[in-house]
């Protein structure tokens, strides 16, 4: 019988050893520390998640406030780059000071003068030579380079007559200004530009490139 129960004790030291669960409960009980740094974690996540909600809802206020603002200036419609008749010259538009628009020569289909191009008292030797402002009736001003002029301002936009209105046209082929207005037509594709001598006045159109 010694023998036998000194088998069985042995038999059973064996088989708890090769089971693979602990034969102590407390191993898998979560100490306090345990506890408390998976609850800082969870926290740590939490304001995480709390700021980046904040910074999408402060992005979003942003960008529907921008929205309001471009939708509140139609006036803003005449920005940007239109073609001259003929396609002659590329003339950009810009937002001046003071509510005021303004523009100038950003492309030339020809910027050189031509090869045989006439020479006379004031145009010496501009034959291959940049354009530049050779008709100014300023002689001071005659050197300057066409690629650049400014050939629009003053414009400020008149919600009633819904026209820009007040500024001058300036054209480099004659060297004289222009009173005029400008107004955008075909859903503000075109842009009509009057200029004005006494009584008698003179409309071209010019169209927005595309794109811009």
């Amino acid at each position: 019988m010694a023998w036998r129960a000194r088998y069985c004790s042995l038999k059973q030291i064996a088989d708890q050893s090769k089971s693979p669960i602990s034969p102590n409960p407390r191993a898998f009980i979560a100490s306090p520390m345990k506890q408390s740094g998976f609850n800082a974690l969870r926290i740590h996540r939490g304001k995480v998640w709390r700021r980046r909600a904040a910074l999408m809802c402060a992005a979003l206020c942003l960008a529907a406030g921008s929205g309001v603002v471009t939708a509140a200036a139609p006036q803003d419609g005449v920005l940007g780059t239109w073609v001259t008749p003929g396609g002659k010259s590329h003339v950009t538009i810009e937002a001046g000071p003071h509510g005021t628009y303004a523009g100038r020569i950003v492309w030339l289909r020809h910027p050189d003068y031509p090869h045989d191009y006439p020479a006379n008292d004031s145009d010496q030797a501009l034959a291959g030579r940049p354009k530049v402002d050779n008709h100014n009736p300023d002689r001071k001003l005659r050197n300057r380079p066409i690629l650049g002029l400014r050939v629009i301002s003053g414009f400020h936009w008149n919600a009633s007559d819904n026209a820009y209105v007040g500024g001058a046209c300036y054209d480099p082929t004659d060297g004289k200004t222009y009173h005029c207005r400008m107004w955008l037509t075909d859903g503000g594709k075109e842009l009509k530009l009057r200029g004005y001598v006494w009584i008698f006045y003179k409309t071209q159109t010019w169209r927005r490139l595309s794109g811009h």
